[in-house]
């Protein structure tokens, strides 16, 4: 249910699978075969004995709801994911912001200690495509508060950069999304649980699963040569390091060795505060930075504060 990037992945991985496929979206158009939601496709949906539903339609959406007041069982291709593979090599970061950063220093800082690791989920490839071969290595997945909702069991370490609000048409309300988000941490199951050391996080320490251990902000001093920017950065690369020192059972100053190595060959991914280009002028230097997947108040909010002592020229729309 639903056939965008993760549903096409969950197709392929279903096709060796199940007796039977049904394919239904929301929106025409998606294929020949594809049903449309409300032209035939939940009626489908109906007579199916279980509905792998894609994270983008709400959890608690009327249809989906029907589905399961008629017997239809209604999960995610990332948990069933999660009960098939060896849960001892995952890592699932989640955080209001921050986690598709945290998720790829993580993924860095491994290969920087001599291990195999593969970033995968939100931002990456879907970790459950038959394409993708997930039996060997660390597997760092991003999770977003769609998937926290529907993930039951939990890997070896949660990860969690933040919490503020997003997405609350999806959720229902703050309240709501921050509940939903942080589900993931007490998925069934022995985990830690590596919980940036944030005033909110700290309020909300009764909806905290798993072996908690809140992670003060401090960097190592790699924040700038690994061509990060803003405080957040910091605690970031604090979140990394400890998930890294847990996963290896390295000192933290033998990861922080590791990655100052290899420091100049991390790429930080575009639109999430990333410095594009510079500018001479007038005696000194423009910096042009793009943050163009901060869409909501907060990530804005903690972009602009990395310039609170400069002159800022902000372009939106």
């Amino acid at each position: 249910f639903g056939y965008g990037i993760e549903g096409h992945a969950t197709h392929r991985r279903l096709r060796a699978l199940a007796a039977s496929l049904v394919l239904v979206d929301d929106a025409p158009a998606r294929g020949r075969d594809v049903l449309v939601t409300t032209d035939g496709g939940h009626e489908a949906l109906l007579t199916c004995d279980a509905v792998v539903k894609s994270p983008g339609i709400p959890r608690r959406r009327p249809d989906v709801l029907d589905l399961e007041d008629h017997g239809v069982v209604v999960c995610s291709a990332l948990n069933l994911w999660l009960h098939d593979v060896d849960r001892s090599r995952v890592v699932a970061v989640t955080g209001t912001k921050g986690k598709s950063t945290t998720t790829a220093l993580i993924a860095f800082f491994l290969r920087c200690a001599g291990d195999e690791a593969h970033r995968v989920g939100n931002s990456g490839r879907p970790p459950y495509d038959p394409q993708f071969d997930d039996t060997h290595g660390w597997l760092v997945v991003e999770v977003s508060s769609y998937q926290c909702v529907d993930i039951d069991v939990a890997p070896s370490v949660v990860v969690v950069t933040s919490l503020g609000a997003d997405h609350l048409d999806w959720h229902g309300s703050l309240e709501q999304y921050r509940d939903d988000k942080l589900s993931l941490t007490r998925a069934e199951g022995w985990h830690r649980t590596l919980v940036a050391d944030q005033a909110t996080l700290r309020e909300a320490g009764g909806q905290l699963g798993g072996d908690v251990t809140y992670v003060a902000p401090d960097d190592g001093g790699l924040v700038g040569p690994l061509g990060l920017l803003g405080a957040h950065n910091t605690s970031n690369v604090a979140l990394a390091l400890a998930c890294v020192t847990a996963l290896t059972e390295r000192s933290r100053d033998e990861v922080i060795a590791a990655v100052a190595d290899r420091a100049a060959s991390f790429v930080p991914l575009p639109g999430r505060l990333t410095l594009v280009a510079t500018h001479a002028h007038d005696g000194g230097t423009v910096r042009f930075v793009d943050d163009g997947l901060a869409t909501a108040p907060l990530p804005t909010l903690a972009a602009l504060a990395v310039f609170a002592d400069e002159p800022v020229a902000l372009i939106a729309g």
